[in-house]
């Protein structure tokens, strides 16, 4: 039998949970410490709770470091572990779902709680200037003064923690000291509690507090907060007294019913109206009229009971007599109605059927509600709501944000209105202004605000509620009483007033440009097939109002000339923020003061003014024989430049006085007519603002044809010319159209019309402007047949904005997306590499060790395909007046809409104006987002920050360690070793993922002495015209692209020299005075490319590839008809052929041999972008001159048309040193890179590049000018087009003497392969020449050499070009010398090069033609032109910009 143990005293029971180590029974390890788990931005206040409850618990010494952790042979050991297991369970279950995610779970607690406090805990001085921001920025905003207080109290119960008050040193509590520190603290806090109350309802209250604070100094903050709340329950009980007593006056005190309500209250008299007494003159009835309530009582022949005289009342009101009861909502019980649904007057027997209809109890109530079909929000016609308002987000469209609105709900509580839009509710009720109230659960309909915005009235019954059109009585809407509110049932469809088509008259008015009815009814009078009994206008055109909505108009000048062109007046319009589609931003006006006729012209800039004046001038004086005597205009520059012109043909020029523009009001007030017919115009056919040129000129158009009071009725054209005009040609503007297509070459199956809109009359053509919607063209044609009643781009705007994602706008190279093969080639996949420890524990290897301690990573939000880093960033401080573009990836998160209240301020000329990515595929939009999205670091303390970069920096060291890279030694003497540093790289897929982050750690190789360091080097660079010569034969041939990478490529080159470097950052060795001495290259060594590509070149030709011998980075394998290529640069292959399983094999064969990585398809190679579909590929470097331009800070600056200004003069420049060489440099060297898919800025680059020793101001601005250029068109590239015919053509030209300085002269050319551009150069010549056609010569030779060349890489590639390869040249001299075998002395020193093209000559390879200067496109190349020139040849070039918004 075993001896009862014996239960624990009261004194051992206190002694064990006394202890750290004790557990209570009900502790478990998903124990939540804290009522609010940690979510990343409430540290402060979850770790001050979590250690109170711990300290409860005896706990607090395990995570503060006071209970440090026993050994392993002590009795206490298995204890402590118990323990600790089940902190770090506590401290785990409370945090929020999201942060556990991205933590993981320690051993130790203090290590884990040291780990949330180092990720969460914002530094001291940035928390404490952040509460006392929050501070002053709080405000109480609609919420009760409670929530308030209690806001205001954790922010300074925070506060203290940080800056707690300062101790003194005689630690009495009754110290002067420390009172007035914290009576200091009181005050402040008193007054910030004062200062945040809403005015409108404590203003008084807090008047009186603070009188009484500054008298007596001994009140404290909790009185006064004592003080507000019961100020707040005054009002409460005050208002909702006020609210009911309204409320009840509303219900009875409506209309002629009030009377019923006052005559029981106030029985006085007499009336000072009838005389009579028990009444008063504001309830008489013979003033009022007889009420509801009297008739039904007494009947309607009751004269002598209360006040009546005779048998009917003849007062003034709405009931009065025998009409009053015509309009009661009665119904007798002979009715044919039923009686649930009483009759009401001004409804149609047709509509009120509909009404029952709707209000009939539905059948099928359960088959809805089992097919979800059954609405469960509820529509309730409020007529004591001041708006509408719905709690259901997905109820609205055109949704934005707006500030936060007070909303006081029924039960007096407040809640806030966060957004506004549109509620739908039928084809006939569209509310807008409805705001978003997310407490409320039904959708309030304002009674005031619909019959406002609705033109309608609304007839209340004891059942129904009816809404109708105020003009036309037709119900558009019901609504049905239920539990004392009305319910909106639904909307009735008219069907009396239906029209199914527009009249006559409508058609007339929207034909003529919006005129007035007046004017209109002029104009129809002269039309035969006007039949004016059939035809109707409603009284209010939305267009008109929308389009000719304005102030009242200033007093109208009587003063009228008497002859046609005796006085003019001249204005200038703009400059518009969108150019029209010839480019212009102003337009002139010019209106004669007798006929009022009026002349626009679109101008690109006001320097315009001057010629077209003096044009209009001649033409008055050549057609109708007028002298223009007076011109009158404002003091614009544009005009007063032209005072001498004036003076000197007698004009007088009358100018207005300065902020007068009434004195040139004529001019001013047909601006606003051109204006609103302008508006009309586009807006009744919903076409882009682009098209306002158009409209500006048909509206001009259409006034001069458009009688006028002025004029008696009579039209401006009348009065010109001395008869009427005609109106059988005049068509809707912007209404579809189709015109005969007029081709050069006739097929039979061609197409025989070109589908486009009507947008104007041609100045001296008898035809019609049309717009072909296709080819996106402007021409005039006769043949046209038009429906008048279509309009296309309203049709587009109406789409919806599903089908619109998938319906965009198309071109005939739209949609690049590189999965047009029916055939992919087999990826290749490789795991991916494991997660690395790179805590101080952790050591890479026995030699390095990690120094620095590795931050817990920052909190990853909802895991996505793409993870956006969560390093801090910092936008460049020339951007904060500016709006800067960034793209945005549907993979990570959908497009919110951004109200303007959360921008600073409005940018002219936002990013998003000039760069789009909607021509292209979806696919390849998010893979366009993705590397747009993602910014990796510049520096190796940036990068530690985040668990990929430590990761990535911790794979590579291991990688060097694991290829022996180095070894650690002591540093010989005399030896100086290099540097290193870390770079840091994306890799993307295909498809935009993430392939991984790549850390490279690069040596300083510009420290290398030659002879010493190294002897040889070579970069394993591929020629970017090779790259665009292997793109554009892949394009033509049909042939497949892919990437690969490889990993630590220079890692496979062993060195022969002796090459020390020091340990690499954010690592040390064991002896602070050894160093690595490098066994293999790595990046940064001058002789590492060279290791590299030479155990790379082994392997591929091993494999059987050929190398080139034009150019050492290409390499080639054909075999039969299996065609196989590869291009090197660095460690980046790109991979070509024609066979697909050949690839693949290549590929498992490349990878046997290194460690590669397959990219998948070709997309993004050397900061290029590849775009490809079947009409060809398409290279921009878009992300690339974003980067330029965000980096110069100037994303919000307004675009130029050319790189550099016409006639600079750069190279004679005397302006001051630039201050920042250095800048200027690396600008430059950005650009030129920009240069291999953008050859229009060649010439710019290479005049920039000359000054880069000693770069001037005039320099610097030069290179912001053309940095403003490719803001422009950041997303311009080159096509290379599939349909080339792979024949070489080249351009040659030079400029004389272009360099001031040398009298050198500039050789430009540019070489295409059938259509696409693949090889062109700005080049200085190497010797003067002593005339133009020696320069053109030297140009025509190097151009030739070129062509040599490239016909070489054709061939290696396996193109065969047998034809003779054709020079365009425009000077007819050089042409003439390099056909003529004689020499003289003129030609005597360039006999070599002669010699040269000579051969070539006869040979056949190449021959020479002619071509006007005019359309050289190589002359864009030698010299700056001005912006038409300069845009007519870029075009030539073979460039595009498919990234430019449609």
């Amino acid at each position: 039998m075993t001896k009862p143990v014996d239960a624990p005293t009261s004194s051992q029971k206190d002694e064990i949970s006394a202890s750290p180590y004790y557990l209570h029974p009900s502790d478990h390890p998903h124990h939540v410490l804290t009522p609010m788990l940690l979510n990343g931005d409430n540290y402060e206040r979850w770790a001050k709770l979590t250690r109170n409850n711990l300290q409860a618990k005896k706990k607090l010494g395990f995570i503060d470091g006071t209970l440090t952790k026993p050994s392993s042979n002590s009795p206490d050991y298995p204890r402590w572990l118990q323990t600790n297991s089940m902190l770090v369970g506590w401290i785990y279950a409370s945090l929020d779902p999201h942060v556990q995610k991205s933590i993981s779970i320690a051993d130790d607690a203090k290590v884990m709680w040291e780990s949330l406090k180092t990720r969460y805990s914002v530094g001291n001085a940035s928390r404490v200037h952040q509460l006392k921001s929050d501070l002053v920025a709080c405000r109480q905003n609609g919420q009760t003064a409670a929530d308030y207080f209690g806001k205001l109290k954790v922010m300074w119960d925070d506060l203290d923690d940080y800056e707690p008050l300062l101790t003194c040193c005689c630690d009495k509590t009754t110290c002067s000291h420390m009172l007035r520190q914290i009576k200091r603290r009181d005050h402040e806090r008193i007054h910030q509690f004062l200062m945040g109350l809403d005015a409108a309802q404590f203003g008084t209250t807090r008047t009186n507090i603070l009188s009484r604070l500054s008298r007596d100094e001994s009140i404290t903050l909790d009185s006064i907060y004592s003080d507000i709340i019961a100020e707040e329950r005054h009002l409460t009980v005050a208002r909702s007294k006020e609210e009911r007593v309204d409320a009840i006056g509303f219900a009875v005190q409506n209309g002629v019913n009030a009377i019923a309500s006052v005559t029981r209250v106030n029985n006085t008299g007499p009336c000072t109206h009838c005389g009579r007494s028990n009444h008063n003159a504001d309830t008489c009835f013979k003033l009022h009229g007889v009420p509801e309530w009297y008739t039904d009582k007494y009947g309607e022949t009751a004269s002598g009971r209360g006040r009546g005289r005779n048998s009917a009342p003849r007062g003034r009101g709405r009931g009065r007599g025998y009409s009053y009861r015509a309009n009661n909502a009665q119904t007798s019980p002979s009715s044919s109605v039923p009686a649930d649904f009483p009759d009401i007057p001004g409804v149609s027997k047709e509509a009120w059927s509909a009404i029952k209809n709707l209000l009939k109890p539905e059948t099928s109530v359960s088959s809805e509600k089992l097919s979800g079909k059954t609405n469960c929000v509820d529509f309730l016609i409020d007529s004591g709501a001041s708006h509408h308002m719905t709690g259901f987000l997905d109820l609205l469209t055109e949704i934005y944000d707006i500030p936060h609105s007070a909303v006081v709900l029924p039960n007096a509580k407040h809640t806030i209105a966060t957004k506004e839009g549109t509620l739908i509710l039928g084809a006939n009720m569209k509310l807008t202004h409805v705001l978003f109230v997310p407490d409320l659960s039904c959708t309030l309909i304002s009674v005031a605000r619909l019959l406002r915005e609705l033109h309608c009235f609304a007839m209340f019954t004891d059942k129904v509620c009816v809404i109708q059109d105020r003009i036309s009585k037709t119900v558009i809407g019901i609504g049905e009483e239920r539990n004392g509110v009305y319910h909106l049932q639904g909307t009735v469809q008219a069907s009396a007033n239906a029209v199914k088509r527009k009249s006559d008259k409508a058609l007339w008015h929207m034909r003529l440009g919006h005129p007035s009815s007046k004017v209109l009814s002029s104009v129809l009078l002269n039309l035969d097939d006007f039949d004016s009994c059939t035809s109707d206008l409603k009284t209010i055109c939305d267009v008109c109002v929308r389009a000719k909505q304005t102030r009242s108009s200033f007093p109208e000048s009587f003063n009228k000339a008497e002859e046609c062109f005796s006085l003019i007046h001249c204005d200038v319009w703009g400059p518009y923020k969108l150019a029209s589609s010839c480019g212009a931003h102003y337009f002139l006006t010019i209106v004669d003061d007798h006929s009022r006729a009026v002349w626009t012209h679109l101008m690109l800039a006001k320097s315009e003014v001057g010629p077209i004046l003096q044009k209009f001038i001649a033409m008055a004086f050549r057609q109708f024989n007028k002298q223009v005597k007076i011109v009158r205009s404002d003091n614009g520059t544009e005009f007063m430049s032209l005072k001498a012109y004036f003076a000197e043909n007698g004009i007088i020029h009358q100018t207005s006085c300065v902020y007068t523009p009434q004195q040139n009001g004529r001019v001013e007030r047909k601006h606003r007519h051109i204006l609103n017919i302008a508006r009309s115009l586009l807006f009744q056919v919903a076409l882009p603002t682009s098209f306002w040129g158009e409209s500006v000129l048909t509206a001009a158009y259409l006034i001069n044809r458009t009688p006028t009071p002025i004029l008696d009725g009579k039209t401006p054209y009348e009065i010109l010319y001395s008869t009427s005009p005609a109106y059988d040609h005049m068509r809707v503007f912007g209404s579809l159209c189709f015109a005969k297509k007029q081709s050069a070459r006739s097929d039979k199956f061609q197409e025989r019309g070109r589908k486009g809109i009507f947008v104007g009359y041609p100045h001296g053509q008898k035809g019609w402007r049309i717009y072909d919607i296709e080819s996106h063209e402007f021409f005039v044609s006769r043949d046209v047949i038009f429906q008048e009643d279509v309009f296309p781009f309203a049709e587009k705007k109406n789409i919806t904005p599903e089908s619109n994602s998938f319906q965009g706008i198309q071109s005939s190279i739209l949609a690049y997306d590189d999965d047009f093969h029916s055939s992919p080639i087999v990826e290749t996949t490789t795991d991916s590499a494991p997660d690395l420890d790179t805590s101080d524990d952790s050591t890479s290897g026995t030699l390095i060790t990690h120094t620095t301690p590795a931050p817990a990573p920052a909190p990853t939000p909802t895991p996505a395909p793409l993870r956006r880093s969560q390093r801090n960033r910092q936008e460049s401080v020339r951007l904060k007046d500016y709006e800067t573009y960034s793209a945005q990836c549907d993979l990570i998160t959908p497009p919110t809409p951004v109200s303007s209240s959360d921008t600073g301020g409005k940018c002219a000329y936002p990013m998003a104006n000039f760069v789009s990515c909607e021509r292209f595929s979806e696919k390849h939009q998010h893979f366009l987002a993705s590397i747009s999205m993602f910014d990796p670091p510049n520096t190796y303390n940036q990068a530690v920050k985040e668990k990929e970069w430590r990761n990535a920096v911790t794979f590579e060291v291991d990688a060097l360690e694991d290829q022996g890279t180095w070894d650690i030694v002591p540093l010989p003497h005399g030896v100086k070793p290099i540097g290193s540093k870390w770079v840091f790289h994306i890799k993307y897929n295909s498809d935009g993922t993430v392939e991984r982050y790549k850390a490279r750690l690069v040596a300083l190789g510009n420290h290398q002495k030659e002879g010493v360091d190294f002897t040889e080097t070579f970069a394993p660079v591929v020629k970017m015209q090779t790259v665009r010569l292997l793109l554009d034969v892949a394009a033509a041939k049909n042939w497949e692209l892919h990437q690969m990478d490889v990993y630590n490529a220079f890692l496979h080159g062993d060195l022969k020299e002796d090459i020390y470097m020091k340990p690499p950052p954010g690592f040390k060795t064991t002896d602070p005075s050894h160093v690595c001495k490098l066994k293999k290259s790595i990046y940064g060594l001058k002789q590492a490319p060279r290791c590299w590509f030479e155990k790379l070149s082994v392997s591929l030709l091993k494999y059987g590839f050929v190398q080139s011998k034009k150019d050492y980075s290409l390499f080639t394998s054909i075999r039969g008809s299996t065609v196989l290529h590869i291009i090197v640069y660095v460690d980046d292959l790109v991979i070509c052929g024609n066979d697909a399983s050949v690839i693949a094999k290549f590929k498992t064969y490349l990878s046997q041999c290194f460690k590669m990585k397959d990219l998948g398809p070709l997309k993004y190679f050397l900061g290029i972008e590849v775009a490809r579909n079947p009409e060809g590929i398409f290279l921009s470097q878009r992300k690339y001159c974003l980067d330029v331009i965000q980096e110069c800070g100037l994303s919000g600056s307004r675009p130029v048309d050319t790189p550099l200004e016409q006639n600079h003069k750069l190279a004679s420049s005397t302006s001051p040193l630039f201050s920042e060489p250095d800048k200027y440099r690396r600008l430059v060297g950005r650009l030129v890179y920009l240069t291999h898919t953008k050859p229009e800025i060649s010439y710019a680059v290479n005049m920039l590049a000359q000054f880069m020793q000693k770069p001037l101001l005039d320099h610097w601005e030069a290179v912001v000018r053309l940095v403003r250029y490719l803001k422009g068109c950041p997303g311009q590239g080159i096509l290379l087009s599939s349909s080339s015919d792979l024949q070489l053509k080249a351009f040659s030209d030079s400029d004389h003497a272009g360099c001031p300085l040398t009298r050198r002269s500039l050789t430009g050319y540019l070489v295409k392969l059938g259509t696409s551009p693949v090889s062109w150069k700005t080049k200085k010549q190497d010797k003067v020449s002593r005339s133009s056609a020696e320069a053109e010569y030297r140009a025509m030779a190097m151009t030739c050499q070129e062509l040599m060349w490239v016909k070489e890489v054709l061939i290696s590639l396996g193109i065969t070009h047998d034809q003779p390869m054709q020079l365009f040249c425009d000077s007819q001299s050089a042409l003439h010398i390099a056909s003529n075998p004689v020499f003289h002395e003129r030609t005597k020193h360039i006999e070599s090069d002669c010699h040269f093209i000579r051969d070539e000559l006869i040979a056949g390879n190449i021959i020479f033609s002619h071509i006007s200067t005019t359309v050289q496109p190589a002359d864009i190349f030698t010299k700056a032109l001005g912006s038409q020139q300069f845009r007519f040849l870029r075009d030539k070039l073979g460039v595009c910009n498919l990234h430019a918004p449609t």
